[in-house]
């Protein structure tokens, strides 16, 4: 059997609407071995505004804007914000 665990940290610039994240995953196998995989990646916050321009500047249009995978309605508590867009008609 296998112990797996995993790990992560941030560090967050406001200014730059950033959060620069490290997940460190780890596997210790039965005779001690640990196999450890580190991933580094860049979030960019976008906030509901502009998100609306960025969709309209795209040519695009929003079908749904969600605060959750489920598709609930965004609102100040939600923890995510979720686009549906489409093409516009012509």
């Amino acid at each position: 059997m296998c112990i797996r665990d995993s790990f992560t940290t941030f560090r967050a610039d406001a200014a730059a609407q950033t959060r620069d994240v490290t997940d460190i995953f780890e596997e210790i196998a039965p005779d001690g071995s640990v196999r450890r995989v580190v991933t580094e990646y860049r979030l960019r916050f976008v906030f509901p505004a502009e998100l609306r321009l960025l969709i309209a500047a795209a040519g695009l249009r929003i079908d749904v804007l969600s605060g959750s995978y489920a598709l609930d309605p965004f609102d100040q508590y939600s923890e995510r914000l979720i686009a549906v867009a489409a093409r516009r008609n012509r």
